[in-house]
């Protein structure tokens, strides 16, 4: 073979080379704008375990969603929505209840939404524009207000919520008698105090629950254990089933577990121990405040605010009570704020979880929400002299449980309310009730707000000040 042959079947075998890389970068997907915000924000918010990266995927053509933690290449997504259909998402999300919802959800597979099926839709509200100047700047602005917890009479803020604070009297620290109060009710008289200056600039503004000792269904516990009854006792009646009662209390109990099996998709031994065995504290720590978590996040969604604030107060890291019933005073304070986030492995188990996962990491819920939080405690740390929690590794919940965010004390966390509630929202954490002197400002019963009847302190004034003036931060 003469020499130029042999050159000539390399340069073609060069171009082989050649056309070959270029094909194979040409085929590499460039990670768009959308895309790569989809990723950061899943990998800093949403994902505190990474198992759960099996479960989705996001791809040059969507947000690819899966039943099972598996990484079989042939598996198929239980939903895929496409990039440009993220609009159309996130007006369903503010349009549809959470049951059709997720229905639609759940037929998506991978075709594409047809905006025509859906018909006209509400979308998110339209921004609110603040106008300081105006006689009513706040005119059009829409605040949901959930005061945290039920509160009412200390008995049962103390033995069936546990969320209260009893101290006994020291003389050494400047209080002699006992410290005793509930947060439900510092809760509730926060909510009420922030909504009258809310309404007094113009503001709309709804709140989960208006009355202490009354939860978001505006009834006792024991009277959703009543009504737990009758809905039970209808169920059977409609499905032929006999009606055999036991003894009245047992059987509220009974009814309760059966609604909560049905609810909430309760399988197997689970299912016989919530029907059969359950005791009336798990009923109200679990099928009670699940079902009543859900009827707080209705009544938000369904009125459409611009922002939430999810008022609560915490207390010191592993200050439990004693035997006696009493904590221990403390001498830290601080505050912190919760947005969505922080999913945890196994939290992606079922279809709603997913569907609530989508909605945080395809919507603006979750920068906004940091925003707003931010803004709110900073005003806690200028007005009430709180500092802003940084980290406590001495807290489980957030250890365990939460994400650090970019901004100071503010963490992400799967709550229920936080995965449920659409919008913007700041889950707050005022202050911590055991702190000394925090907790003989608490103790004060200086005036009663209205619709209320337990007095409640000048504090919870001041706290009420400070989420106002952080969300005029944030507005601005």
């Amino acid at each position: 073979m003469n020499p130029f042959s042999r050159h000539r079947l390399s340069f073609a075998a060069l171009g082989l080379v050649v056309a070959a890389l270029t094909l194979a970068f040409a085929c590499k997907h460039i990670p768009s704008a959308q895309e790569r915000q989809a990723i950061a924000r899943a990998e800093t918010y949403l994902v505190k375990d990474s198992s759960l990266f099996a479960q989705f995927e996001i791809t040059g053509r969507g947000l690819e969603l899966f039943d099972a933690d598996t990484s079989k290449p042939d598996r198929l997504p239980e939903a895929v929505i496409y990039w440009e259909e993220v609009p159309l998402f996130r007006k369903l999300l503010y349009a549809l209840p959470t049951d059709s919802l997720l229905q639609v959800y759940q037929s998506k597979g991978d075709h594409r939404w047809d905006a025509a099926q859906f018909g006209p839709l509400q979308g998110p509200p339209a921004p609110f524009v603040y106008r300081p100047k105006a006689d009513q700047p706040l005119k059009g602005l829409r605040v949901a207000l959930d005061p945290g917890h039920v509160g009412g009479q200390m008995d049962y803020a103390q033995f069936m919520e546990e969320k209260f604070v009893r101290i006994l009297p020291d003389a050494d620290n400047g209080y002699t008698e006992e410290i005793g109060f509930c947060e439900g009710n510092l809760a509730l008289g926060t909510a009420l105090v922030l909504a009258e200056r809310l309404r007094a600039q113009g503001a709309e503004v709804m709140l989960t629950r208006e009355i202490e000792g009354l939860n978001a269904f505006d009834m006792t516990f024991e009277q959703w254990l009543d009504r737990e009854v009758l809905r039970h006792e209808q169920w059977l009646s409609a499905h032929s089933e006999p009606i055999v009662r036991t003894a009245p209390d047992t059987w509220r109990l009974r009814c309760a577990g059966a609604n909560y099996v049905r609810d909430f998709h309760i399988e197997r031994k689970d299912a016989d121990f919530w029907r059969e065995k359950a005791s009336v504290a798990q009923i109200h720590r679990i099928a009670f405040l699940k079902a009543e978590f859900v009827e707080r996040a209705r009544k938000i969604n369904g009125f459409h605010p611009h922002l939430t604030f999810i008022i609560h107060y915490n207390v010191g890291a592993n200050n439990t009570t004693a035997q006696s019933g009493y904590r221990k005073a403390l001498p830290e304070n601080y505050c912190m704020a919760f947005v969505p986030g922080g999913f945890m492995s196994g939290e992606l188990k079922e279809p709603g979880d997913r569907l609530a996962f989508a909605a945080k990491l395809l919507s603006e819920d979750i920068p906004q929400s940091e925003a707003l939080c931010a803004a709110v405690l900073q005003a806690h740390e200028q007005q009430l002299h709180i500092p802003a929690m940084i980290w406590d590794d001495r807290l489980t919940y957030l250890k365990n449980a939460s994400l650090r965010c970019p901004e100071k004390g503010v963490f992400a966390r799967n709550l229920q309310l936080t995965r449920l509630i659409n919008g913007t929202l700041c889950f707050g954490e005022s202050l911590l009730q055991d702190n000394i002197l925090e907790a003989k400002r608490l103790n004060a019963k200086d005036f009663t707000p209205v619709g209320m009847t337990t007095p409640v302190p000048n504090r919870v004034r001041e706290v009420a000040d400070a989420y106002y003036e952080g969300m005029l931060t944030w507005l601005r």
